[in-house]
């Protein structure tokens, strides 16, 4: 293959990735809503004019589900034990079904609401998401675009594999870190694979580059 056909085929495969990540991102559903996590209880804002009220807990399939403030937790692998880890997976994307199918209600302090799947936009995507994305695209870019013009010697590749790695993390990252609160079970945990993963290549292949 040559160079001018690797450097195309890098930037068709870098630009799929970047917009794979935000599309995955727009997929997330959101509420009208504000949630936050407050002295280890959840706040949900209904309206930008309204209180924040505490949310005592959801409803799922006419079963009531405590709320917990790790709905919000940004990197699930925080939790202490693999168990909360998975719990916290079945719980969220058991919300996230049912927000989706439009049979979640939300029991706050001062009434129940029956909440509405909304559909993201561009402008909704947090400073946290663009940042990561960016990391991730441009170490992806330019780790690729030295392996397309570069020869493929043993150090050229492991360089490859840590941009590779990072990415891989980095952008998985930005994805589930960033959502509102909902997230499918299976797409969490496929992304938190992802980001082990990409962090394990990135780890085994930087040493061996020193």
């Amino acid at each position: 293959m040559q160079v001018n056909q690797r450097i195309w085929l890098v930037i068709i495969a870098v630009i799929a990735v970047g917009f794979g990540c935000i599309h995955l991102s727009l997929s997330l559903p959101k509420t009208t809503g504000q949630w936050q996590p407050l002295e280890s209880s959840i706040y949900y804002q209904a309206t930008p004019d309204a209180k924040p009220s505490r949310v005592e807990h959801f409803i799922v399939d006419g079963e009531k589900l405590p709320a917990d403030t790790n709905f919000l937790i940004d990197e699930p692998d925080l939790l202490d034990f693999l168990s909360d880890y998975y719990q916290l997976l079945k719980n969220v994307g058991a919300l996230t079904t049912a927000l989706q199918q439009g049979t979640l209600i939300v029991q706050t302090a001062d009434a129940a609401i029956t909440l509405l799947p909304q559909q993201r936009n561009l402008a909704e995507l947090p400073f946290l998401f663009w940042l990561q994305w960016f990391c991730g695209v441009l170490a992806l870019l330019l780790t690729l675009l030295i392996w397309a013009t570069r020869p493929a010697t043993l150090v050229i590749r492991l360089f490859v594999l840590t941009g590779i790695g990072y990415a891989a993390s980095i952008l998985a990252a930005s994805v589930y870190s960033t959502r509102e609160l909902f997230i499918a079970a299976e797409l969490w945990r496929a992304l938190s694979l992802t980001n082990h993963a990409g962090a394990l290549l990135f780890i085994a292949a930087m040493p061996s580059l020193l």
